[in-house]
């Protein structure tokens, strides 16, 4: 029979044996990016109907990814991370990041939704497909921004 003592030191061991569990990371914050830069060179894509005019880095201080502009109509997007876990699983996941919303109001009407799953194969700015619906990926969530003048 195992002592405590014992038995904890197997555990111990069991544990430091064990190679470490990682998952992918991405992280970037374009700083290093020209203004109306498009190619990042970190696996990522940048797919657009206005590739360089509306998607593109935008502002000189903030370093911004931009996928749409206000001024430039029926512009669809998608910003496409490398497959950071390729053939695994993928249990969680966590995500941030900001999304200031500009626009000539009071009519301004946008859209956007973050979609986890098989969406690479997929034509991302099809105008054929309704993008802000998360392209039928099993994890998708969806922002519709619309603003209407009273009448």
């Amino acid at each position: 029979m195992l002592r405590p003592r014992g038995f904890l030191s197997i555990v111990a061991a069991a544990f430091l044996a064990a190679p470490p569990v990682c998952a992918g990371q991405y992280s970037q914050d374009f700083n290093s990016f020209t203004v109306g830069g498009v190619p990042f060179g970190d696996g990522s894509s940048l797919y657009s109907s206005a590739l360089g005019i509306a998607a593109r880095i935008e502002d000189p201080s903030l370093k911004e990814l931009q996928l749409i502009q206000w001024d430039v109509a029926n512009t669809r997007s998608a910003f496409l991370l490398p497959d950071l876990d390729p053939s695994n699983r993928v249990y969680s996941f966590s995500a941030t990041w900001v999304s200031p919303v500009y626009g000539d109001f009071p009519n301004a009407a946008e859209g956007f939704s973050f979609s986890f799953g098989a969406v690479r194969s997929l034509d991302l700015t099809n105008t054929g497909f309704n993008q802000e619906s998360g392209y039928g990926a099993p994890v998708f969530m969806r922002w519709l921004l619309r603003l209407f003048t009273k009448m």
